[in-house]
């Protein structure tokens, strides 16, 4: 390849091969995902489209005449760039997905400008409400996003593959691309073993950017957020209708029902209720309390929460019973691990403990907190005094 079969001066800006194509539907931590990356002096484009029909979707989104335009030129330049490149040369592609309702109240608040309705919290989160409740995947773009663009440019279809729910990324290989698929919920926890596997970059540190409690709107974003609930059956209608369930699993999904459909005070509630009464000493009816939050919706969190609630009250045997259940539902989710590594370090039980995290650092090398806590494990294998590697893991895990 040289440069006169590209479209525009070949460098490390048009050379696929020589840059990363930050690729994905919009509203999904594109450009956290683009800072992230950009701390390593890595040439980065980002698009959202690039199929040749796309132009009726351009026209059809809100009228930010300025963003528009220059998505709409980028994403012209990157298409002339695949279809010179067609053959010559695999592009380094990253895409993510992102809970699907979320999106939808982000792309609002991205546009509230072009809202003419009352501003009022309460009225915006009716206005969403509506939006929810007569949502239609066949006007929405993103629903068939990873068929329109990402099928039709890059000659894959991500639904014939498989997706690692655990791991919250997969890695794919077309004839023209290699592509990183990120869970965006997942993006803290996997993003340095993510990248690390997909081109060998040690990537560090997250650069958060584009994030709704950090816009100018963010006052009226965080109150809507705080009253809003949806109707559960709109709500599974927009799960079904967007693949949701190949990225998540039933567990994430009941999670996000919590969240949107207004039951996650509720939990919150009896779970700070129940945690009142342990601390006055009444466990049976703390188990009860709890118990009752779990009905709402048994989801992985909740257990988590109440276990580490017993463990840090020293109701280890409660706290047992409710973390063992949190890793029998996801024995990777992060803050079951922990606390069940530090109950059985109390119990004495450092062989299952060492198990239980040596399992998690095998999924996630790069978890800086878990590698610390195998490090106290380690110490107190050598002979260290568990109580003095103790106080050293509490001091640690103090931000879980």
């Amino acid at each position: 390849m040289n440069s006169s079969e590209l479209p525009l001066e070949f460098n490390s800006k048009t050379d696929p091969s020589r840059f990363i194509l930050v690729f994905t539907m919009g509203k999904v931590g594109s450009k956290t995902i683009m800072h992230t990356l950009g701390q390593h002096n890595i040439c980065l484009h980002d698009v959202h489209l690039l199929a040749k029909d796309s132009e009726g979707v351009i026209k059809g989104l809100p009228s930010d005449s300025e963003v528009i335009a220059d998505n709409h030129k980028r994403s012209y330049e990157v298409a002339q760039m695949l279809e010179a490149t067609s053959g010559k040369v695999k592009w380094r592609v990253v895409t993510s997905f992102r809970d699907p309702v979320a999106v939808i109240i982000s792309s609002f608040f991205q546009h509230l400008k072009d809202y003419t309705g009352d501003i009022a919290v309460e009225a915006i989160a009716d206005h969403l409400k509506k939006e929810i409740v007569e949502y239609d995947a066949s006007k929405y773009f993103r629903s068939s996003w990873f068929q329109d663009q990402m099928k039709t440019s890059f000659k894959i279809d991500i639904f014939e593959q498989t997706f690692d729910k655990d791991k919250g990324y997969s890695i794919y290989s077309s004839e023209n691309a290699d592509i990183l698929l990120f869970k965006l919920e997942k993006f803290n926890e996997c993003f340095q073993q993510a990248f690390f596997d997909f081109i060998g970059l040690e990537v560090h540190n997250i650069a958060c950017s584009n994030i709704g409690e950090q816009k100018d709107y963010k006052e009226i974003y965080k109150n809507v957020l705080n009253i809003i609930s949806f109707p559960e059956d709109a709500v599974e209608k927009i799960y079904n209708e967007t693949n949701a369930r190949f990225f998540y699993t039933e567990q994430e999904i009941n999670h996000f029902k919590i969240k949107w459909c207004g039951k996650v005070f509720e939990q919150y509630k009896l779970i700070n209720h129940g945690k009142s009464e342990l601390l006055n000493n009444n466990i049976r009816n703390a188990q009860n309390i709890f118990e009752t939050a779990i009905k709402i919706y048994p989801i992985v969190d909740c257990y988590s929460q109440i276990g580490q609630i017993f463990l840090e009250n020293h109701f280890y045997e409660q706290a047992c019973q409710y973390l063992f259940y949190a890793l029998k539902l996801d024995s990777l989710h992060n803050n079951a691990v922990m606390n069940c590594t530090r109950l059985l370090i109390r119990l004495s039980k450092i062989e299952d403990a060492e198990l239980i995290l040596g399992t998690y650092i095998i999924r996630n090398k790069h978890d800086n907190d878990a590698r610390d806590l195998w490090n106290v494990l380690k110490a107190i294998k050598m002979g260290q005094k568990p109580s003095n590697c103790l106080q050293t893991l509490d001091q640690r895990l103090t931000t879980l």
